[in-house]
């Protein structure tokens, strides 16, 4: 599901909060709000998973996985 990655990249911040006008998002890009806010919903407890604290001695190459780090919040 690309374009609900998208809407969480791009219409939803990190805090869960639109960086756009609901009104005018669903409007545009003619999805329903609903949708919006379940997107919404998701951005917020990806945002809150626990995140585990590392330096960059911690990383050993042949280890290595998909690593996100902890937004400045």
């Amino acid at each position: 599901m690309a374009q609900n990655q998208w809407l969480r990249d791009n219409v939803v911040d990190n805090f869960g909060n639109y960086i756009y006008c609901v009104s005018c998002l669903t409007a545009y890009l003619g999805i329903g709000d609903h949708r919006l806010h379940q997107q919404r919903i998701i951005k917020q407890h990806l945002m809150t998973e626990p995140v585990v604290q590392m330096s960059k001695g911690d990383v050993v190459c042949h280890r290595f996985r998909t690593v996100r780090l902890a937004s400045n919040r």
